[in-house]
């Protein structure tokens, strides 16, 4: 834990541009694999579950976001994407499977990170409002969370479906852009 909560104070202390100096000093005390991935969006611009879902790009999923102040990729959508069963749990990280992390165990808890598994075996993931990271599973800061359950590989499309049904049965009732939506699920 004590990595975690340094890994903790560099990202609270340092910018995000003079972070992956403080990492590479840390790995001399204590070791981890922390990279850092050139960020292709503005850091302000996005979070963690955003990225995990393909949404960052997205004109419509920004749209309605923007407009709903409960409409938008965090916990709840996460719950409703399991609810509708297009989040799928599975025992061991997959290859573009999706990572949350909780600070209590079980699915009904609070989500407080999400991650992305790499080819590389590592996880791509946001961290706040700072920059983008490969990292091992549990190489990131303490309050993340401790628990970490793993998904099956979810396409950006059927997530973004999802956010619009989402979308609608929070109320949006500007969650119907000229984009068909996928009513089912093919495997």
């Amino acid at each position: 834990m004590l990595l975690r909560k340094q890994i903790e104070a560099i990202t609270k202390a340092h910018p995000t541009t003079e972070q992956p100096h403080y990492f590479e000093t840390l790995k001399q005390y204590n070791a981890h694999n922390i990279h850092p991935v050139e960020d292709p969006w503005p850091q302000w611009q996005y979070t963690c579950l955003m990225l995990v879902f393909g949404l960052v790009d997205s004109k419509p999923y920004r749209h309605i976001a923007s407009r709903y102040e409960d409409v938008y990729a965090g916990p709840e959508f996460v719950q409703y994407l399991r609810n509708e069963g297009l989040l799928q749990t599975c025992k061991r990280p997959q290859v573009g499977g999706i990572v949350l992390y909780r600070q209590q165990r079980g699915a009904d808890k609070p989500i407080s990170h999400a991650a992305i598994v790499e080819p590389s075996g590592h996880f791509l993931s946001k961290w706040g409002t700072g920059g983008l990271w490969l990292h091992g599973l549990y190489d990131l800061p303490a309050s993340y969370g401790k628990y970490a359950e793993f998904f099956e590989p979810l396409d950006p499309a059927l997530a973004f479906n999802g956010f619009l049904r989402f979308a609608r049965a929070m109320g949006a009732d500007d969650a119907r852009p000229r984009i068909a939506i996928q009513e089912e699920v093919s495997a």
